[in-house]
């Protein structure tokens, strides 16, 4: 168990630098669509029902 914190934790602090960016914008836009759907459910379900 312990050996596979500290692999996961050496990998994360070998990847985590590249991924950050891409991790940055993945929160953005996870975060904008929660935003979207709290202000503007309906025109998501009609877009929804459109296509």
């Amino acid at each position: 168990m312990t050996r596979h914190l500290i692999t996961r934790n050496v990998l994360h602090q070998k990847i985590a630098p590249k991924l950050l960016g891409l991790d940055f914008v993945c929160t953005g836009i996870s975060f904008f669509f929660q935003l979207w759907m709290l202000l503007f459910p309906d025109v998501l379900l009609l877009l929804h029902i459109t296509y």
